[in-house]
């Protein structure tokens, strides 16, 4: 009763999770579910709950609408427990949507991890580099991701599903972009797809010719001019509070949509937001290696998978590096600017190491394949030898650099 006078107050995760946990049993929806704390997920048989971004709207929301909204979520769910199961039912209904690389990878894994028998896989292709698109299953109140096991139910490919889901949003994308200061505009949806309107090109040319575009979240895209200032006036828009606050986060990445095709954008030698920039991306990219890790090594403690490491110069830029120790094999590296070999102790802890800009190692027979993971990674081959190390490697002392 206190609850409903005076409101929820911003509880830590730990306790926000035990109130998702004991409102989900008095409504139903979980009978004697398991919690995993860290990783803020509720799981009972295969079915497994995602708080993350439940509890990134949570602290959002008034302190008197809080136990509104998370019994409105927690009834949402109800929703997702019975998806169509014919192809007549389920095409209006299907939407794409754009994950990152890393997102789709990590919880795939995730997923592994709670339950190594699972085999079931998001269904997803390639879109534009670092990006992918899915399907989605858009309920009244939610959305579910699509499994190859769904595709299978309804009897259909993934790209006659995804065909479906961009004409289904298509139609829905008729409204204009909204100014926001000269030759930068905002999309003025709100349904929960804003960021996938980069699957409809067409849509975003009518703003202008061959844009610069960004979706840092699930519910903001940016477009602007293919200039420097364009391209800056982006940046900014990445860095702003409103931006970085906001839940479903996609990527910071800013990309350039040439006719029909997305790729990314190579920031002007101008722009006075490059060391912003480069930084934004780089740091993404280490929190998904850094997750990956982990999860690997549940899953393969016999393999290596290395961390993406980063250094700050003085300028304030970073600058990244990947480790392939000796002896640890397999190994798998995430691409870096350059590559520390080292001769590590049983613990991995090596006392030098030799550095060697990444397109050196790259073009060496034998030494680097890229696998097909989402996720970009090189499985490592031969480590080289002394002599080629002293050609190409400079050395350093590995305490100097912890420095």
């Amino acid at each position: 009763m206190l609850r409903k006078w005076f409101g929820v107050g911003a509880l830590e995760p730990r306790k926000f999770v035990d109130l998702v946990v004991e409102l989900g049993v008095e409504k139903g929806v979980w009978t004697n579910p398991n919690v995993d704390y860290d990783a803020m997920t509720v799981v009972e048989g295969k079915d497994v709950t995602n708080l993350r971004n439940i509890y990134a709207m949570f602290l959002r929301v008034p302190r008197r609408e809080r136990l509104a909204y998370l019994e409105n979520a927690i009834s949402i769910r109800r929703e997702t427990e019975n998806a169509p199961q014919t192809w007549e039912d389920v095409r209006p209904l299907l939407r794409p949507v754009l994950r990152e690389g890393g997102y789709l990878l990590n919880t795939e894994l995730g997923m592994r991890v709670r339950d190594p028998e699972m085999v079931t896989r998001l269904a997803y292709r390639d879109f534009a580099p670092g990006l992918f698109a899915t399907l989605a299953i858009d309920f009244p109140h939610a959305m579910m991701l699509a499994s190859q096991d769904h595709l299978t139910t309804w009897g259909v490919d993934f790209e006659t599903a995804l065909d479906a889901a961009i004409s289904n949003l298509r139609a829905a994308s008729q409204d204009p972009f909204e100014p926001i200061r000269p030759g930068v505009w905002v999309a003025p949806w709100t349904d929960s797809y804003t960021a996938a309107r980069l699957v409809l090109p067409e849509v975003l040319q009518r703003v202008c010719t061959d844009p610069l575009v960004c979706a840092p979240t699930r519910d903001f895209l940016f477009v602007a001019d293919n200039t420097p200032g364009g391209f800056d006036a982006l940046v900014e828009l990445l860095l702003s509070e409103k931006v970085a606050e906001a839940p479903y986060s996609l990527t910071s990445r800013i990309y350039q949509l040439e006719n029909k095709t997305l790729r990314r954008a190579e920031p002007p030698r101008d722009s006075q937001r490059i060391v912003d920039y480069e930084r934004m991306c780089i740091l993404q990219d280490q929190a998904s290696y850094a997750e990956e890790s982990q999860l690997r090594a549940a899953l393969e403690p016999e393999a290596f998978y290395a961390q993406l490491m980063v250094f700050q110069l003085p300028d304030g830029s970073l600058r990244s590096r990947a480790v392939w120790p000796r002896g640890a094999d397999p190994s798998y590296l995430p691409p870096a600017q350059a590559i520390f070999f080292t001769y590590p102790d049983a613990q991995y802890l090596p006392e030098r190491l030799w550095e060697v800009p990444w397109e050196i190692v790259e073009r060496t027979p034998g030494m680097l394949a890229r696998t097909d993971a989402p996720l970009p990674r090189w499985k490592t081959g031969t480590f080289p030898s002394e002599a080629w190390l002293a050609e190409h490697a400079t050395s350093h002392d590995a305490k100097q650099l912890e420095n």
